[in-house]
C-alpha cells in the first residue's frame, strides 16, 4: 500500500449519464460533458411542461384584467430564451479542463488567448501548491505565540513562590 496517496486528486471520476465523453486533447485525460450545447427532447419537454404550468397560473389573471393574450405568448417565449441561455452558460462552464486548463472554445476563437489561460492555469496551480506545501511544513516546526507566553507567566509565578 502506496505512503503518499496524491494520486487520487489527478483521478477523473466516471459521469453517470455523460452526454459526451472526449479525451482533452492536450492532457489526453478522459473527460465527461453532462451538458450539451443544444436543447434536447428531454430540454424540450421540461419546457413545455414548464410553459403549460405558467400558462395555466397566468390565464385567469390575464382574463381578470381584460388584458391582451399575447403577453403569456411573449412570457412562454422569454422563458424560452433564458432556458436555453442557462443550459448554454451551463455547458459553457464545463468545457475547460480541469486537470490542464485548456479551453477548446477558446482555441477555435484565439489560439494566443488559449495559450494565456493554460498558462495562467499552471502559474496558479504551481503557486497554489507551494503554497499548500508551506502550510504542511510550517505549524509541524513552529509553536503559536500565545502558548508560549502563558508558560513561561505561569513558569514566572511558581518561581515567585
Amino acid at each position: 500500500m502506496p505512503l503518499n496517496n496524491n494520486n487520487n486528486k489527478n483521478r477523473t471520476y466516471k459521469l453517470k449519464n455523460p452526454s459526451l465523453e472526449f479525451y482533452c486533447p492536450l492532457c489526453s485525460q478522459k473527460r465527461y460533458v453532462k451538458y450539451r450545447s443544444k436543447l434536447s427532447n428531454k430540454n424540450y419537454l421540461q419546457l413545455s411542461v414548464a410553459s403549460l404550468f405558467a400558462v395555466s397560473v397566468l390565464f385567469p389573471y390575464v382574463k381578470q384584467k381584460s388584458m391582451d393574450y399575447t403577453l403569456i405568448i411573449v412570457f412562454v417565449f422569454a422563458m424560452w430564451c433564458c432556458y436555453e441561455m442557462i443550459i448554454k452558460l451551463f455547458h459553457r462552464k464545463e468545457l475547460p479542463c480541469p486537470h490542464c486548463g485548456f479551453d477548446m472554445t477558446w482555441y477555435r476563437r484565439d489560439v494566443r488567448m488559449a495559450k494565456k489561460l493554460v498558462k495562467d492555469f499552471w502559474q496558479n496551480k504551481n503557486s497554489q501548491q507551494q503554497q499548500d506545501q508551506k502550510e504542511q511544513i510550517t505549524p509541524a516546526t513552529t509553536t503559536p505565540l500565545s502558548t508560549t507566553t502563558t508558560t513561561t507567566a505561569t513558569a514566572t509565578a511558581t518561581l515567585k513562590k
